[in-house]
Order: C-alpha cells, then sequence, then structure tokens
C-alpha cells in the first residue's frame, strides 16, 4: 500500500502521515516508515526523533547505497541491519524500490524501520 501510495505522482504529506499514522498505532516493532524520492528522504512518520533522517541522500550515504542499489536492481525487498540509524540507535530497515506506473521509472525508496531492542525484547518473551 505504501509503495502504491507514493508511486502514483498523487502523494501528498497528509496522505502518507495519515497512512503510517494509521499503521503505527498497532502494536508492532516498526520504529519509523520513510519515503525517498529521488532516493532523498522527503516523508517520514513519524518525524518527531526521526528529523536528522529527513534529507539523508542514499547516493552519498555509502553505508546504506549498497543496499538500496541491490532493492533497484532486484525489484525487491531488501532487509539491511541491524545498522546504526542517523537518527540514532539502533534498526532494522526493509527497503522496496518504487516505480512509477505512468512509465516505469524509478521514483524512489519507500522504508520501515524495526527497532532492534523491541524487536529482541518480542522475541525473548516468545522464547
Amino acid at each position: 500500500m505504501l509503495r502504491s501510495l507514493v508511486g502514483s505522482e498523487m502523494c501528498i504529506r497528509d496522505r502518507y502521515e495519515a497512512f503510517a499514522r494509521d499503521l503505527l498505532t498497532q502494536e508492532n516493532q516498526i520504529r519509523n516508515m520513510g519515503a525517498a524520492r529521488d532516493l532523498i528522504i522527503s516523508h517520514m512518520y513519524p518525524l518527531e526523533g526521526n528529523e536528522k533522517a529527513v534529507g539523508l541522500n542514499f547516493r552519498t550515504n555509502i553505508k546504506q547505497f549498497e543496499m538500496v542499489e541491490r532493492a533497484i536492481e532486484e525489484n525487491t525487498t531488501v532487509l539491511a541491519g541491524p545498522l546504526t540509524l542517523v537518527q540514532g540507535g539502533q534498526g532494522i530497515i526493509a527497503r522496496q524500490p518504487v516505480f512509477r506506473a505512468s512509465d516505469g521509472t524509478l521514483w524512489g525508496m519507500v522504508s520501515v524501520v524495526l527497532d532492534v531492542d523491541a524487536l529482541l525484547t518480542e522475541v525473548h518473551a516468545v522464547l
């Protein structure tokens, strides 16, 4: 859903935030959701605590670009991490490229960041 929302060219910040807010109200280990138009993070939810990530250009972030490039080349979801996040803390990042429906060109990337500590706490609770 997130992928089709941003790839439709009709993505506006309010619609993106409403979708992300609804998803993050559920109990899960999602720390934040982002969208990177032209591979520069332009949308982030929640913004609070993640401000440093907005404006991150994946092309110039050598630590993250390899997995971004792989996701684009293979047109698939790619997991990376645990990584030290630009905004602080540790995360596992799932990234999916978004291609425009109109002409198949790359719009950018969507990502979901999982909170490593919350995820490990959940795993240990189950074991």
